[in-house]
């Protein structure tokens, strides 16, 4: 059984991985001609297509990506502006984009259980908590970030603890919601928990039910942390200033740094896939797909 799991998933998540990693090289190619804004937008004809060639944009796009794999395995990429290995420079800004990370999940817990303890409060006035609810949801994040790059400011606050409440408000929210029944409605269990329950299930058994119980929390966790944390993280660092691998990847697009841009989405699609194995390896574990 085990064989069969990391015979299958583990295969297919590194297939698709391979694709998405292509399909991030090909959106890039799509990108305005990197050669006229480093040559500076004003050179001729010359100097361009010397810059393309020196940059290696006059070669098929195959060819290019072999170029690109090829470097960055050894270790040797370059920002089309500067000459420091972006491998190295990578590191120094995910330590800071992990600092944020950590921030955010951080607030997460606290914020998850304040709002558990809100809705707990509210459970019998449905109204109050969906009202709520939806003032908490209907505000994006561009309104949240720069309100909280104000309060950063005017309360010398560290934007690490700001952006990190800010990206965990929403996913919060998903993750209380899902703890806390406030239909008023008494849900009948599923029917595999009143077995459990009357079989008198001990050790194993009842842990692997308590993880199938728990499922269903822990994919709106897992799925908030990847579209709500970690692809808000960008945007955070870019409003609020912080020099994290998120903001360099978004300037690295401005100035269509395409190196920079691609080794930042690709290893923002790694973490990612990561996020989704370990759902897939909890599903298996928890039996939830039974």
């Amino acid at each position: 059984m085990m064989d069969k799991f990391f015979g299958g998933p583990i295969s297919r998540y590194m297939v698709a991985l391979l694709v998405v990693w292509i399909g991030i090289f090909i959106l890039t190619t799509g990108l305005p001609d990197a050669s006229i804004v480093v040559s500076g937008g004003k050179a001729n004809a010359q100097n361009i297509k010397h810059v393309r060639e020196e940059l290696h944009l006059d070669k098929p796009v195959w060819k290019r990506f072999g170029f690109l794999w090829t470097q960055m395995l050894k270790g040797e990429l370059k920002s089309y502006y500067h000459s420091e290995p972006l491998q190295r420079v990578l590191a120094q800004k995910i330590g800071i984009s992990l600092k944020l990370l950590l921030s955010s999940l951080i607030s997460l817990f606290f914020l998850s259980c304040s709002w558990i303890f809100v809705l707990y409060r509210f459970r019998n006035s449905t109204w109050a908590a969906s009202v709520l609810m939806g003032i908490t949801s209907s505000i994006p994040l561009f309104i949240t970030l720069p309100l909280i790059l104000f309060l950063c400011g005017r309360y010398d606050i560290s934007p690490f603890i700001g952006g990190g409440a800010c990206l965990a408000i929403y996913p919060s929210m998903l993750l209380a919601t899902n703890l806390v029944d406030i239909s008023g409605k008494k849900k009948t269990p599923p029917l595999y928990q009143i077995l459990a329950k009357q079989c008198g299930l001990r050790g194993k058994p009842l842990f692997a039910m308590k993880l199938r119980t728990a499922y269903s929390a822990v994919q709106i966790l897992l799925n908030s942390i990847v579209f709500f944390i970690v692809l808000g993280i960008p945007v955070a660092e870019f409003m609020l200033g912080i020099p994290g691998a998120g903001r360099w990847m978004l300037e690295s697009i401005l100035r269509i740094d395409l190196p920079v841009v691609y080794i930042c989405a690709a290893f923002s699609a790694f973490v990612c896939a990561l996020f989704f194995f370990f759902d897939e390896v909890y599903s298996f574990w928890a039996g939830a797909d039974i």
